[in-house]
């Protein structure tokens, strides 16, 4: 049994784990952005939304603000593309609602980001909770 506090992820073995799993999530996102299209917009936003999740859950740092901000841009640049395209308002504003989606899902992982890099050491000093 690691040393640590009382909580799963108090010990270095179970954040080795998370970190790990988050590196494995962010390496397939970068690599299937050297060829990223429309088609790979849900299997790419999967992924950042369980990144998300698993920061929240698990604490950890799944990306800097930049990465994400980067990510925006392909994502969003290759959707808004799409939206352009659209000549029925039906697919336009199903188009457009999962974008809000998409949007928040980011949203939410650079705010992580954002306290991640004002608090580095705060996940293993108060036992995976941000010190507000």
């Amino acid at each position: 049994m690691g040393s640590g506090g009382p909580g799963n992820f108090d010990n270095d073995v179970a954040c080795d784990l998370r970190q790990d799993v988050l590196g494995e999530l962010k390496r397939d996102l970068e690599q299937d952005f050297t060829k990223f299209e429309l088609d790979d917009v849900d299997l790419q936003m999967g992924r950042i939304a369980m990144m998300s999740g698993i920061v929240k859950a698990c604490g950890g740092s799944a990306a800097t603000r930049h990465e994400v901000a980067r990510w925006r841009t392909l994502i969003l640049g290759v959707l808004d593309q799409k939206i352009d395209g659209f000549s029925t308002p039906n697919d336009d504003e199903s188009i457009r609602a999962r974008r809000d989606v998409i949007q928040h899902t980011l949203d939410s992982l650079e705010q992580l980001a954002i306290r991640w890099g004002k608090f580095p050491f705060s996940h293993v000093i108060l036992g995976g909770k941000l010190n507000q």
